[in-house]
């Protein structure tokens, strides 16, 4: 494991440098380096390499750009946060609505994808839904995604989306297509 001191002292390069040597045992952590935050990820056995792939391909999604930051990726659970902020809030200063989509939809599709084999498939969204339950100013938000159903062609993820005080935000559910890579 790569334990990080300061924060300051790496660039989000190096970190992901050292991580593609890694092994772990059943469950682990992965200390990484976002916009000068250290965040702490937790890694399914065996989905090393499909994070580092991950990793390196995110940095210009739109769910970086918004400040996204995984915490947990495995099979069967997805957790990151989104900061309300000038990114993901609208004119009245309130969470927009889109944003916790935007955050639903990346933990779904990559919930999807962390399931399938990337070489020969793609997930991607075919349809979501969302209910905006509760407004958010400030802080961040954090959306848990779980599989309803995992099959072969089509993927459902129900995601909660909770404030800092544990209030629900968002409910949402989405769902997923896995298809040939050639048809994407």
């Amino acid at each position: 494991m790569l334990f990080l001191h300061s924060a300051s002292e790496y660039t989000r390069e190096e970190i992901l440098r050292h991580i593609e040597g890694y092994s772990v045992g059943k469950s682990d952590d992965w200390d990484l380096l976002y916009r000068g935050e250290l965040v702490k990820m937790e890694i399914e056995e065996g989905l090393e390499d499909k994070v580092s792939l991950l990793e390196k391909q995110r940095t210009e999604s739109m769910d970086y750009q918004l400040g996204m930051n995984f915490l947990k990726l495995s099979r069967d659970e997805v957790i990151a946060t989104l900061p309300v902020d000038s990114r993901t809030r609208q004119p009245f200063g309130l969470l927009h609505g889109g944003a916790s989509v935007v955050l639903a939809e990346s933990l779904a599709s990559c919930g999807a994808w962390l399931n399938i084999d990337e070489s020969q498939y793609a997930a991607v969204g075919i349809e979501i839904n969302a209910n905006h339950l509760r407004a958010v100013r400030s802080g961040q938000v954090t959306g848990r995604a779980v599989p309803i159903r995992k099959g072969k062609t089509i993927q459902v993820w129900e995601i909660d989306i909770r404030d800092e005080k544990k209030r629900r935000v968002c409910l949402s559910r989405c769902t997923i297509a896995v298809v040939p890579i050639n048809r994407v």
